[in-house]
């Protein structure tokens, strides 16, 4: 039996929690169970409840199983109440015992944190109820568009747990140990560009963690005028290709070292950790000349389009000290620049 979060606080819910979940009584209680799990425990209570606001409760009676060995790893668990047994197949086509859950314990996070397919099983061998995130119908992709900093922040906590727990067994695993990249490559990569995608902010950034007499390091945030007209005009695909386009061309042009973020929709960050003013200047300003003259035709089906960008910047040190607070200040500059007419380069703190 399933029931959304949205029901369990609805009008009605009250009679479904006292039937269906009598553990969990208000969205409070939801909130201490998420607490519970190490990885979700960092996270303020609104941001638990954006989790708990995408999650489902499930009901699974005893012998009944949770999930099987090749099922989707869609979601991860918490047990509210009851037992859950996890069993790992053998060559022998016999099963061994890896785990016996009880409330307050999660799973199934490895498999949904890296989107794999489950490795194991689990059966329920008391009735059980469960919280499962994210719930039914939503997509963890969308939800991490929409949420990146609260998303990143439970993945770099579920990381850094689990590659604790496995160093103090064998010393083996790091943060730079394939798998966790490979976790952190699924996380943070945008699908349609390839680039990395706004989360990526909330790692720890070193080189953005300066003091106010720094004087190199910049976000520079970019966002188009009209690529709304090419989805309009000429339909999704052209408009994909030309946020691919777009991706493209700041990889190319930006001082090196440097780093593009498909940071949400059409709008890009590009992370300068070490150019200059000068430097971060030269390429804010020439920036917009460039796109302006480009051709689109080949995206366009050779109809004739000028595509104009905005372009906002933040001086490390003098803006701010690390990568998401410099990235929030020139985001909402770049859609005052936009507001104001378009085509036009900004700084978030005006010297000249």
């Amino acid at each position: 039996m399933m029931c959304s979060y949205s029901q369990l606080m609805g009008s009605t819910g009250l009679g479904l929690l006292r039937q269906r979940w009598s553990v969990v009584k208000t969205a409070e209680e939801i909130r201490r169970i998420l607490r519970a799990v190490d990885f979700f425990a960092p996270l303020t209570d609104e941001e638990l409840e954006v989790i708990a606001a995408h999650s489902e409760c499930r009901n699974v009676a005893a012998n009944q199983p949770v999930f099987s060995v090749g099922d989707p790893g869609d979601c991860l668990y918490v047990l509210a109440e009851g037992e859950v047994l996890v069993t790992k197949p053998t060559e022998e086509r016999q099963s061994r015992d890896l785990a016996r859950l009880i409330a307050g314990d999660s799973f199934g996070e490895l498999e949904f944190f890296s989107s794999r397919e489950r490795t194991a099983d689990a059966r329920a061998t008391k009735d059980s109820r469960l919280l499962m995130f994210p719930g039914r119908g939503v997509e963890f992709e969308e939800l991490l568009a929409q949420y990146p900093k609260v998303l990143a922040r439970a993945l770099h906590s579920f990381i850094t747990l689990i590659a604790g727990r496995i160093r103090s067994v064998n010393h083996l695993v790091s943060e730079n140990s394939p798998w966790v990249q490979d976790l952190k490559k699924q996380v943070f990569t945008d699908k349609l560009t390839g680039l990395l995608n706004a989360a990526y902010l909330d790692e720890p950034l070193s080189e953005f963690r300066r003091d106010a007499d720094s004087a190199t390091g910049a976000v520079v945030m970019v966002k188009p005028d009209n690529f709304k007209e090419i989805n309009d005009r000429f339909g999704h695909d052209p408009g994909d290709l030309a946020i691919i386009r777009l991706g493209q061309l700041l990889s190319a042009w930006a001082p090196q070292p440097s780093t593009v973020l498909r940071y949400r929709g059409n709008e890009f960050c590009v992370l300068l950790p070490t150019a200059d003013e000068a430097a971060v200047r030269a390429f804010a300003e020439t920036l917009c000349n460039r796109i302006r003259e480009l051709s689109w035709q080949e995206i366009t089906n050779e109809t004739e389009l000028r595509v104009t960008v905005n372009v906002a910047v933040a001086f490390a040190g003098r803006d701010g000290a690390d990568a998401r607070e410099l990235s929030d200040k020139a985001h909402e500059l770049v859609f005052a620049l936009r507001s104001s007419g378009g085509d036009r380069v900004g700084y978030v703190s005006r010297t000249e």
